[in-house]
């Protein structure tokens, strides 16, 4: 073994632990609150590490804490480059898709975008009736 490759593999590994827990903290939250269908929205086509690790994470933490759990039903799926995962949310949002009532995003960009389609749609509900 060269120099480095040890401290390269413990960072790796404190690193993927660190991303697990993380998430498992997230749906011992949302559990904490109530939620008991909570889904995981992320982009797949994403290569990179830490996106299937977020997932690995949110599964294993539904399993953990014994929440209903199905790769159909709890996770959704967005475009994750800049402009797409507000479009996404809002696509899954008017084809009438009955989202969680908790949500885990994979990252802060797929976040904020879902935060600003639900808040659209909440808005055009409003209206509906107004004339």
């Amino acid at each position: 073994m060269r120099f480095g490759e040890k401290s390269q593999s413990c960072y790796k590994r404190r690193e993927t632990e660190r991303i697990i827990e993380a998430i498992h903290q997230i749906v011992s939250y949302l559990k904490a609150s109530n939620h008991s269908q909570i889904g995981f929205l992320w982009g797949e086509q994403v290569e990179a590490r830490n996106f299937a690790l977020r997932r690995e994470g949110f599964e294993q933490a539904m399993r953990y804490y014994n929440l209903p759990f199905s790769s159909t039903c709890n996770v959704l799926t967005v475009d994750s480059t800049f402009t797409e995962p507000y479009q996404g949310v809002l696509g899954l949002v008017r084809r009438g898709l009955k989202l969680p009532t908790g949500l885990v995003c994979a990252n802060n960009l797929i976040a904020s975008a879902c935060l600003k389609a639900l808040n659209k749609q909440q808005r055009a509900h409003a209206t509906d009736g107004l004339s």
